[in-house]
């Protein structure tokens, strides 16, 4: 029955004719009829097409409106006029299943709103993230460590706390080698490197921490000195 159907929006002369159990014919011209009708009242008329039969050749149909179904089965009796009235709720009910409701379009609009959202998000945290980075790199150009790290954690990031400002001279400025200095004068010779004010106890600790050798040595028959092995990286002032 459905490949009678044109559209779920009109209804064909032989479907009505297969629901009523009329002849084809017998609905044709009772359409023609209805036409005649509509054409005195100025009304628009009923749609007629012509169909492929099985046998090859081509019949006229008539397509019809909801309405204009009505209109037709008005003059037919109450069981008949029902079975097509029926139908046209069938029918309705199958295009109904084929739009989408409305909570689901607002399910859809709702997450094409947020997906927009989300992509406004990661826009403005990329952009606030290669500024960021422009700033990181000009702050690494700076001498000054602890200028440095104030300035890190003013753009909100956290240095690490397990690296002191000690670690940090020590391993921009030394490297395990063969020159003996003592605790103090390591202490000295970084002071006069960074321009900061620095702790012999945490640079003694510090260079256990990293690996360089603690040696004694002895200077005289009185005097024993106890020290560190340590060179100059290349772009550090020897002493």
């Amino acid at each position: 029955m459905n490949e009678l159907i044109k559209n779920t929006e009109k209804m064909s002369s032989r479907e009505i004719a297969e629901l009523t159990g009329k002849l084809h014919k017998h609905v044709l011209v009772d359409c023609d009829k209805l036409n005649e009708s509509y054409r005195n009242l100025g009304m628009d008329e009923i749609s007629s097409v012509d169909y492929k039969a099985d046998n090859g050749q081509y019949y006229r149909e008539f397509q019809l409106t909801k309405i204009q179904t009505f209109d037709l089965m008005t003059g037919y009796d109450a069981v008949l006029r029902i079975k097509v009235n029926r139908r046209w709720e069938e029918l309705e009910t199958e295009k109904q299943k084929q739009l989408p409701s409305v909570e689901q379009l607002l399910q859809n609009l709702q997450l094409l709103f947020n997906m927009e959202r989300e992509q406004s998000k990661i826009k403005e945290q990329l952009t606030d993230l290669t500024k960021r980075m422009e700033i990181l790199l000009d702050i690494t150009k700076i001498p000054n460590t602890k200028l440095r790290l104030r300035l890190v954690e003013r753009l909100g990031y956290e240095t690490p706390k397990d690296v002191s400002t000690e670690t940090e001279l020590i391993t921009k400025y030394l490297s395990p080698g063969d020159k003996f200095m003592t605790n103090t004068e390591i202490k000295n010779y970084l002071e006069s490197e960074s321009g900061m004010v620095l702790s012999a106890r945490k640079i003694g600790l510090e260079l256990k921490t990293i690996g360089f050798s603690k040696v004694t040595r002895r200077l005289d028959a009185y005097t024993i000195r106890k020290g560190y092995l340590v060179g100059f990286k290349p772009d550090s002032f020897q002493i």
